[in-house]
């Protein structure tokens, strides 16, 4: 019969507990920081950028072509301003035709810190396509330290998840 340490059966525990209350956290997440402006008071200067690209994905749920961004954020900070994301979408590429239209909304985090994301916004294209991009800038309102998680979904018409990548462009 073998004999199971204390040490490790609290481990274990702590482990099990930590995976279980910790947020969830999706395929289109993108997680941040901003923090231009604490120690000099100079504001709320950081940007962080982001390109959000929505394309033919053979594993999404939707094969068809993508007719809008879906976007929230969430503000993670108890002090200092609001996070907010501006979206703009970039040139869409159909049929070796480029579009530069370009559209643009804002999302917000009124309340941060409270563990819920902002309410969701919709861009949508001016037409369906498979390859559409689209920048993400996210800022905040104050001098502060702030943590934040932008959640995109590429989607159809329906709202069907279409195919959904980022990178990064400028981390400040």
């Amino acid at each position: 019969m073998k004999i199971i340490s204390i040490k490790k059966c609290l481990i274990a525990g702590i482990w099990i507990a930590a995976a279980s209350i910790s947020s969830t956290v999706y395929a289109h997440d993108i997680v941040g920081a901003l923090t231009n402006g604490l120690g000099t008071g100079s504001g709320a200067g950081a940007t962080d950028v982001y390109e959000v690209y929505c394309s033919n994905d053979i594993t999404a749920a939707s094969q068809s072509p993508s007719d809008h961004l879906f976007i929230q954020i969430r503000d993670d900070s108890a002090t200092g301003g609001q996070v907010s994301a501006t979206v703009i979408q970039n040139s869409i590429v159909t049929a070796n035709v480029t579009n530069n239209t370009k559209t643009a909304i804002s999302v917000t985090d009124l309340i941060p810190a409270d563990g819920l994301p902002s309410a969701n916004k919709i861009l949508k294209a001016p037409v369906a396509a498979q390859d559409l991009a689209f920048t993400i800038a996210v800022h905040h309102t104050a001098a502060a330290a702030d943590n934040y998680l932008v959640t995109t979904h590429c989607q159809d018409a329906n709202s069907q998840h279409t195919g959904t990548s980022s990178s990064v462009l400028q981390n400040q």
